[in-house]
């Protein structure tokens, strides 16, 4: 059930939830979905959930909580990497929505590695996992709902997410949708590859 936009942004707690990030790796039968649980306090997200069904991989975090991924009934504390030179990030990008900028954001910073995951959800996980680095989504497809859950997680292992012009996610707006593509990383490499896509994404739609 969605609020109103004005009974939403008067509200202290707002909980947006995402029960199928990744619908068509479901629809057919891959393991690039998941269930997505936010809370945003004052307009900010706090705390994030995030569960794969198919491999049975939870990431949490909350205030308190350190980013968090529970494998195998295992729990695994959560920490970005290091990497800082744009030539070197592993980009993680889009399944079903691949949009055919990322050869020139590939081309731009000099880079071969991609890997292609459905959900916004599991993409930022591999970030917060350290096993990513990067992910560029030019598209103005996605909605606060796909990014309030992976914010509070990738912000709480250290990592950074923006729109494509290195602005914050506003969620202190009546319009959900992410008009202004997505881009998360480490953090440490974020400013650098923004500089390097300035080219690609030169200002925002009006």
């Amino acid at each position: 059930h969605q609020v109103e936009p004005e009974q939403r942004l008067r509200a202290h707690r707002v909980w947006m939830v995402d029960p199928m990030d990744g619908t068509k790796d479901f629809v057919a039968g891959h393991d690039g979905f998941s269930v997505m649980i936010g809370l945003c306090v004052d307009q900010r997200p706090v705390l994030g959930v995030i569960y794969q069904p198919l491999g049975a991989l939870t990431y949490f975090a909350a205030p308190g909580i350190p980013a968090t991924l529970v494998r195998n009934g295992v729990q695994h504390r959560l920490a970005v990497s290091s990497v800082a030179d744009p030539g070197a990030v592993r980009l993680v990008a889009s399944k079903s929505h691949r949009d055919d900028k990322i050869d020139a954001v590939r081309a731009a910073l000099g880079t071969r590695d991609e890997l292609n995951v459905g959900s916004v959800g599991l993409k930022l996980g591999l970030i917060a996992r350290g096993d990513r680095d990067l992910y560029v989504n030019p598209s103005s497809m996605s909605s606060k709902w796909d990014t309030c859950a992976p914010e509070a997680l990738l912000h709480a292992a250290g990592g950074r997410l923006t729109d494509l012009y290195g602005e914050p996610i506003r969620y202190d707006v009546a319009v959900l949708k992410n008009d202004r593509g997505l881009l998360a990383s480490n953090g440490v490499v974020h400013d650098a590859v923004r500089a390097k896509l300035a080219t690609i994404f030169p200002s925002p739609p009006a």
